[in-house]
């Protein structure tokens, strides 16, 4: 499996993360996709993304969106709660959007003990329409700012133990004066505090331990306005206006010990661009695109020309970018030709039906045990697949349970798996019967005869972000 490299050197940095930042104690980030568990509508965990600290959910949170990105619905009368311990000196940056008055207060999050008692010096804000992330503890000067009914904001809000500084939109902050902390908590509720809950919309989260600078804070807020479309709303002046955030420098691999004259790969033929700024760094064995490319056959377009095309039977497809085929439950397959070795499967495809039965792939020759498939509600996978490593969206997910049917939220998905090699011609989105489809539509099908760093399933994840909107990482 070849690397490809334009400039010889260590890899360059991406997207600005949040956690480049200091001290990040908490990530929440409503816009993942695979940091949330749902039963149903209602949101029962979010996974935060700087210590993998699961929020569990209390009563009812559900998703719904600012801008075009997802978000975490509180609607006054749920809240998450996980292991996030107190700190007397911090910062939180927030992306929210009030959806209604509140005729107590909103709060937005506070520390309690594993017993429920909570610091009462410590973490909650006002209610009515003024929901700032601020206590209510702040004393004479605190600054207050009524926000309209269904306009999203970046606030942060800092605290030392006795003063504060809040600021909306990249504002300067504004200081005030607070009352003295009582004790240190352990757990961190998110939409609740002392019987109120929050009455707002939450798209984003970050939680530092200390005050930010202003350089690191506007970092953070421009990352946050460019994510979430709030852009307009920052002040003259502000890097967020000028700085890309979202995407940066690509990532620049060294050419491995391979011999011969190893050339830049290039983006050509039905291959896409991706955001500005990758390029796909490792090449697949088999790349088989349809997201400029008719169905039918498709010639693979990736390293080995040996392996050929693969058979498109009962798809139809889609012009509108992004391009796809879209398979009918029960009807239809792609048929990969003969390879040997694989090792790492990747799929962009986006489930709309996974009712039973229904294979997301299906080893037809010479392995029995190498199909993964859904039926009667439960995922079943085959002993080929027991040990494998998952990656769902470039985060490495548990390879247990419902995993075909968690896909099923007609969400375009990047789909990682890999496994000890083996050779076999492969079915995809079906058995080769035709009648065990998966209903779906697929864009890409990438096939590696090695197994893929974490990090090159992440920037095999970023190359195509820009095109199915999702968030760089």
């Amino acid at each position: 499996m070849p690397f490809i490299t334009c400039n010889p050197g260590p890899p360059t940095s991406t997207a600005f993360v949040p956690t480049s930042v200091s001290g990040c104690r908490m990530w929440l980030d409503g816009a993942d996709a695979s940091t949330i568990t749902l039963s149903g509508p209602n949101v029962t965990n979010v996974r935060e993304k700087a210590n993998n600290i699961n929020m569990a959910n209390t009563g009812t949170v559900t998703q719904t969106t600012i801008g075009t990105q997802s978000a975490l619905s509180f609607g006054g009368s749920g809240y998450l709660s996980g292991n996030v311990s107190s700190f007397l000196i911090g910062t939180v940056v927030i992306v929210f959007k009030a959806t209604a008055a509140n005729s107590g207060y909103n709060p937005f999050f506070a520390w309690y003990d594993s017993a429920g008692t909570k610091d009462p010096a410590f973490g909650y804000v006002p209610g009515g329409n003024t929901v700032a992330p601020y206590t209510t503890f702040i004393g004479p000067g605190t600054p207050t700012t009524t926000v309209s009914i269904g306009t999203s904001y970046v606030a942060s809000y800092s605290w030392t133990g006795t003063t504060t500084a809040v600021g909306f939109n990249g504002a300067t902050p504004t200081s005030g004066t607070q009352g003295a902390y009582s004790d240190s908590q352990t757990l961190l509720w998110i939409g609740y505090d002392n019987g109120g809950y929050l009455i707002a919309t939450i798209g984003e989260i970050l939680l530092y331990n200390s005050v930010l600078g202003q350089t690191d804070r506007q970092n953070v807020e421009g990352y946050l306005a460019q994510k979430w479309g709030l852009t307009a709303s920052l002040p003259g002046g502000h890097p967020g206006l000028t700085t890309n955030y979202l995407v940066g420098a690509p990532r620049i691999f060294t050419v491995g010990p391979l011999a011969g004259t190893h050339a830049p790969f290039f983006v050509t033929g039905n291959q896409i661009a991706g955001p500005t700024g990758y390029s796909l760094t490792v090449v697949p064995d088999a790349r088989y695109s349809f997201l400029t490319a008719p169905s039918g056959t498709i010639t693979n377009t990736g390293s080995s020309g040996a392996i050929g095309t693969a058979t498109i039977a009962s798809a139809t497809y889609t012009a509108t970018a992004p391009s796809y085929i879209t398979f009918t439950r029960g009807t239809g397959y792609i048929l990969a030709p003969s390879i040997t070795g694989i090792q790492t499967l990747i799929l962009i495809v986006r489930v709309t039906n996974a009712s039973a039965p229904a294979y997301i792939l299906d080893a037809r020759t010479g392995l029995g045990g190498g199909y993964l498939y859904s039926s009667g509600g439960t995922d079943h996978i085959g002993p080929d697949w027991t040990s494998a490593t998952y990656y769902r969206d470039a985060v490495n997910t548990t390879f247990s349970g419902n995993f075909i049917l968690a896909l099923q939220d007609s969400t375009w998905h990047h789909v990682c798996i890999q496994r000890a090699s083996f050779t076999s011609a492969i079915t995809f989105l079906a058995r080769y019967s035709q009648n065990e489809t998966l209903g779906c539509d697929c864009g890409e099908l990438m096939i590696f005869t090695g197994a893929l760093t974490a990090q090159q399933v992440k920037d095999n994840y970023n190359f195509f972000s820009s095109r199915f909107g999702w968030s760089p990482i």
